[in-house]
């Protein structure tokens, strides 16, 4: 329930299919069958098709498991590579179709438009904030409504943590940032996790092979996402495969415990505990974006929005979803003087017909006027017109 009502993204379909490819990639009797193999890369490509990021995951990940399989399990080389081949194969032929897609649009081979955004926001001169959104800037189609749903037309700093051994220092920064909010996140979503596999050692309790895969999936997975940026979405994978784990744990601790009371005392621990973060998350989900909703109905019963150019000068969140329930084109956030004639003539040059004013600014009489201002949580916002 938390993971389909916190925030609609694409990364719940990339934790349904990844399970999938998981699920597949651990079953005892894989190599016994194609066809198995097959539907690893398939799953696999759905995934990436939901996020980029599970492309080059696949390749590290797959290889890997494939390789410990050839160690570890009677099989032959020439079954293993076989096998191998058939899941690539399967997952290229349905990838390559969207890297198609991609290599018409954009004129470019890749696999992903986001990679380039995604390492120019974690530079040290974009420092985490967006650079197409810092100033104003057109959306990047007559279809879309904001700069934002396609971040690769706009400029993107260029930048490598081995620049210069300042830029790798602030890469490991970031790294051990990343580190610490994961750990957090996963000690929200598994929070026994660290206390059952201490107790599971203390009392040497073997574990078996899948759950060693399982973990080396989970150290596999996150070690991407550190190098970038940590969000709570982008590690579901993690946090369920942390919470089977548990699970695993929790069986071979309640078969060291002879006490009926205890066990079911524990059992009963662990399931509240592992409902905290969820839930306290969920409350504070409560009437999201309400404010906007009935910001956006005030305005559109006063004046039509729909397909208008509007810009703002500030709070561009609360602004893209204004302009989202209000059917309007978002040009953008930018903060500069409403009395300043180059701004004017800007916002002149963009096409821009109304401007969300969130600092509640003095402004030249000439060159805008009030519409409408109304009660936005603890500020106002006032919906300006510009003269031409």
């Amino acid at each position: 329930i938390y993971i389909s009502y916190w925030i609609y993204t694409p990364d719940s379909l990339l934790l349904l299919f990844s399970l999938i490819y998981f699920k597949y990639l651990l079953d005892d009797d894989l190599n016994n069958k194609k066809k198995k193999y097959a539907l690893t890369g398939f799953a696999a490509s759905v995934a990436f098709l939901s996020k980029s990021y599970f492309l080059p995951f696949f390749f590290l990940h797959f290889t890997v498991i494939n390789i410990i399989y050839y160690f570890k399990r009677t099989y032959s080389l020439k079954l293993i590579l076989q096998n191998y081949l058939l899941g690539i194969i399967t997952f290229l032929i349905l990838t390559s179709l969207w890297v198609g897609v991609l290599y018409w649009k954009y004129d470019e081979v890749m696999f992903s438009s986001t990679g380039k955004a995604a390492m120019s926001l974690i530079s040290p001169e974009a420092n985490f904030k967006h650079i197409g959104l810092e100033n104003l800037s057109a959306p990047p189609h007559k279809h879309s409504y904001n700069s934002w749903e396609d971040p690769t037309y706009y400029d993107q700093i260029k930048w490598s943590p081995l620049d210069s051994p300042n830029d790798f220092i602030y890469f490991l920064k970031n790294m051990i940032k990343n580190l610490r909010e994961l750990l957090l996140f996963a000690t929200a979503f598994s929070p026994l996790f660290v206390p059952l596999i201490l107790f599971a050692f203390l009392k040497k309790i073997k574990f078996g092979f899948k759950f060693w895969l399982s973990l080396l999936t989970v150290i596999l997975y996150a070690s991407g996402y550190l190098m970038t940026l940590v969000e709570t979405r982008y590690l579901y994978f993690v946090y369920i495969i942390l919470i089977l784990l548990s699970i695993q744990l929790l069986e071979s601790t309640l078969d060291k415990i002879k006490s009926g009371k205890i066990k079911i005392a524990l059992i009963t621990l662990i399931f509240l505990v592992t409902l905290l973060f969820p839930v306290k998350a969920l409350t504070l989900r409560i009437g999201q974006n309400s404010s906007e909703y009935k910001t956006a109905k005030i305005i559109s019963q006063n004046f039509n929005l729909s397909n208008k150019n509007l810009a703002s000068n500030g709070n561009w969140t609360e602004s893209v979803i204004i302009s989202f329930f209000t059917k309007s084109r978002y040009f953008s956030a930018e903060e500069k003087s409403l009395f300043s004639r180059d701004f004017y003539e800007e916002l002149k040059n963009y096409n821009i017909q109304y401007f969300f004013d969130w600092q509640n600014s003095e402004f030249n009489s000439e060159y805008f006027q009030v519409l409408l201002k109304t009660k936005f949580d603890d500020g106002y916002l006032s919906v300006l017109k510009l003269k031409y």
